[in-house]
């Protein structure tokens, strides 16, 4: 279970505490070690369906990056119409071990900025921020929230950290039937954000606008289905 760190209670933490082990564990002094976060749908993992392969507002222009996938859950409108952050978090010890931070807002996703958007901000153990996940069509809950991350060696099978984050949202503006677009960027300025389309229908290379819509059914849990990956050093 990820550990809830109000905003108020992360600064005061942050400012005062680090010195002290606040954020325990930690690697030693100088130390740089490697996390890595696969990421998945943003709907309930065990029935994720993609309906629209990468795109950009269904649409594209000679500079767009095509980034958002868009899905639905099979099972239930239930679980369509709430979005999830679900990362499997890996690095090299045998434990469960604090890999970083999460910050929960309605930030728009960068080319997006039509549509509600919750945004999910990936921070290493010093808190400082390196890629995000962004839930398009939906309005973020407990807003202004940080939450740990943590890993796992391979051999363990690392760890699976999952959230609740968001609701189905749209404006007039831009209106939708349920689904959740997962969307990406790089928050350092470094390409540590790989995109993948697991399907194999939606090739990167621009151009890739339209590409062919996926029938898939996710399984629960199967490393093979992550749709982008984020890496970066601690602390």
């Amino acid at each position: 279970m990820n550990v809830r760190l109000p905003s108020f209670l992360f600064a005061i933490l942050l400012a005062a505490g680090a010195a002290m082990g606040a954020f325990s564990p930690r690697p030693d002094a100088g130390a740089t070690t490697a996390a890595t976060i696969y990421i998945y749908a943003g709907v309930d993992y065990g029935n994720a369906y993609l309906t629209c392969g990468w795109h950009l507002d269904c649409s594209a222009s000679p500079i767009a990056k095509e980034r958002g996938l868009d899905f639905i859950a099979t099972s239930d409108p239930y679980w369509t119409a709430r979005a999830f952050f679900h990362g499997w978090g890996f690095n090299t010890t045998a434990s469960p071990t604090f890999i970083g931070y999460m910050l929960i807002g309605n930030d728009p996703a960068p080319g997006n900025s039509n549509c509600p958007a919750t945004s999910v901000k990936i921070h290493n153990q010093s808190a400082y921020p390196k890629s995000g996940m962004y839930y398009i069509h939906s309005s973020a809950i407990n807003s202004g929230s940080w939450y740990t991350l943590y890993g796992r060696n391979f051999s363990s099978g690392g760890y699976w950290n999952t959230r609740h984050v968001g609701n189905f949202a749209q404006t007039g503006s831009c209106p939708s039937a349920p689904h959740i677009m997962t969307w990406y960027a790089s928050l350092d300025g470094t390409y540590n954000v790989l995109p993948r389309d697991p399907w194999y229908n939606c090739p990167l290379a621009a151009p890739v606008f339209p590409c062919t819509t996926a029938t898939y059914q996710q399984l629960p849990r199967d490393l093979s289905d992550w749709i982008y990956v984020t890496q970066y050093s601690n602390p």
